[in-house]
């Protein structure tokens, strides 16, 4: 009889089940563990590199370097954003890989610019193939995984439905290949398409895949901003925290964000996957130490 496939929704249903099951024909009582106290839950912290995007386009910063200010930091993981590779070859995948490895740091994920909100099929395919090319890389970096976008904003003249219809089939095939070499996309509310919360999940159920979710970008909505956090959180494999909101009221300024009540929601539905810095403000290098310290004592 044929295996049937696994999706992200019967994968929600049965996992823990299948976990106890497991874990019972293994000898071992699932509910000793809990009451023991053996699992403790607790958030990964983790730095963007995008957070230091002008320094390394200046060239005032190295991955390299960016890696071990991450370990100097005492975090969990760094995401190596791929805009910054010095190269894409592998031997220098390979050399970072390595180095965050004897670093005991691992690499929470990398990120690419993909965008599948066009008309045109052929540029959809070249975007379609540009993201199995980064899959491929992802493996070879040790990057678990990549965090990914609907595209930018809509064209004059088309509408919501036809950008669903463009990235929809664009992202299964993508998550189908992913699925193969066991990365895990993570589709980012960027400001283009997906912005809201409604977009991101209808895309998600879309694909309906446990090798697919949400990257909450908590600074990428444009109203509503905790409400639409925690409609996404459920879907969320990859967290993002920004220092500010966006604010759409007219000569409005940004709005300092709650981290602490980010993490509260996060914790909320279980959340227990990296939360990454990305810091998107002047000063990095000053300023990062300090958040990173706040949101430790957050998480612990």
């Amino acid at each position: 009889m044929e295996t049937p496939q696994l999706t992200r929704r019967g994968f929600l249903k049965t996992g823990a089940a299948a976990l106890g099951a497991t874990a019972v024909g293994l000898g071992i009582n699932p509910s000793a563990g809990r009451a023991a106290g053996y699992k403790k839950h607790r958030i990964k912290l983790s730095l963007a590199a995008y957070s230091f995007r002008n320094e390394f386009r200046s060239g005032e910063l190295t991955m390299e370097e960016f890696i071990d200010f991450c370990y100097n930091l005492g975090l969990d993981g760094t995401e190596l954003t791929s805009y910054f590779f010095e190269s894409e070859e592998d031997d220098y995948l390979l050399g970072l890989r390595n180095k965050c490895f004897h670093l005991g740091l691992p690499v929470s994920g990398t990120a690419i610019g993909n965008d599948f909100v066009t008309p045109k099929a052929a540029e959809r395919r070249e975007q379609i193939q540009d993201v199995k090319d980064w899959i491929d890389k992802a493996v070879v970096l040790g990057a678990p995984t990549i965090r990914v976008f609907g595209g930018g904003g809509i064209p004059d003249g088309y509408t919501e439905q036809d950008a669903y219809d463009w990235v929809i089939p664009a992202m299964q095939e993508c998550v189908e290949y992913a699925a193969k070499k066991g990365i895990v996309l993570a589709i980012e509310n960027h400001g283009g398409f997906p912005v809201t919360s409604e977009q991101v999940i209808t895309i998600i159920e879309a694909v309906d895949s446990p090798w697919f979710g949400a990257n909450l970008d908590t600074g990428n909505f444009l109203s509503d901003w905790y409400q639409q956090m925690a409609e996404v959180i459920p879907y969320t494999v990859v967290a993002q925290l920004k220092v500010n909101l966006r604010s759409t009221v007219r000569g409005g300024r940004r709005l300092a964000t709650d981290p602490d009540r980010i993490v509260r929601l996060l914790e909320n539905e279980g959340y227990e996957r990296y939360l990454a810095l990305e810091y998107e403000e002047a000063n990095p290098f000053d300023e990062i130490p300090g958040w990173i310290e706040r949101l430790q004592d957050l998480v612990e």
